[in-house]
């Protein structure tokens, strides 16, 4: 990860695990995007200790996007259950990789710190999230070690776009076509990333936690 800026850990869970997690995520959203006119706006910024969950939707030149945004404050969705689980337990590793204990960020740290999960689905009409780089003001190098887990597959689940990185080098790598199911990404999220417009199939489900601070 430091040397490249990213990595790809190949078949780090279970199959039945994985498999779980794909089939919650895909009913979930085909149920939602039945009614996509009655979501709020999607989540993206500012999180305030003991908000809700956010369910949202938003279509602009920045992104297109059905997100969920889940906090480690409420309680679990049923219809969500497998999916949550797995993201937090990969937090943990991920907060190894950091140097951190493995349970950072699972409630709010006395100066604001937490993770949550992000569950998105980018549509096969060209869903995307446009070029950019994470940050916020808190300054940690190691707090930008994102993992991604990828829920549906680049030739298999959709046909073009997906999820790119720049590395170290600056060089755009098609991470999605790169990736297998059971396998998770961990990528340093200071480099510019994107998803490039989804085309075809049932779109792109991914998954990850994102740290921030809440006030």
């Amino acid at each position: 990860i430091f040397n490249k800026g990213y990595f790809i850990c190949k078949n780090l869970i279970d199959f039945e695990t994985y498999k779980e997690s794909r089939i919650e995520s895909i009913n979930f959203f085909k149920e939602i995007s039945k009614n996509i006119s009655s979501l709020q706006s999607a989540l993206r910024g500012h999180v305030g200790a003991g908000m809700k969950d956010v369910l949202g939707y938003e279509n602009n030149n920045y992104w297109k996007i059905i997100r969920g945004c889940y906090f480690p404050w409420n309680k679990i969705e049923n219809n969500l259950k497998n999916t949550i689980y797995l993201s937090r337990k990969l937090s943990t590793i991920r907060n190894k990789i950091c140097g951190f204990s493995p349970d950072k960020g699972s409630v709010i740290e006395k100066n604001g710190y937490v993770q949550y999960t992000s569950l998105s689905l980018y549509g096969s009409d060209g869903g995307f999230l446009n070029k950019h780089r994470d940050g916020h003001d808190k300054k940690n190098d190691n707090s930008f070690i994102h993992f991604k887990l990828e829920l549906t597959h680049k030739n298999k689940d959709y046909k073009k776009g997906g999820f790119y990185i720049w590395d170290n080098n600056n060089q755009e790598i098609d991470i999605s076509s790169k990736v297998n199911p059971t396998d998770v990404v961990f990528f340093n999220g200071s480099n510019f990333h994107e998803i490039k417009s989804i085309e075809g199939g049932i779109g792109r489900i991914a998954l990850f936690e994102i740290p921030t601070y809440v006030s």
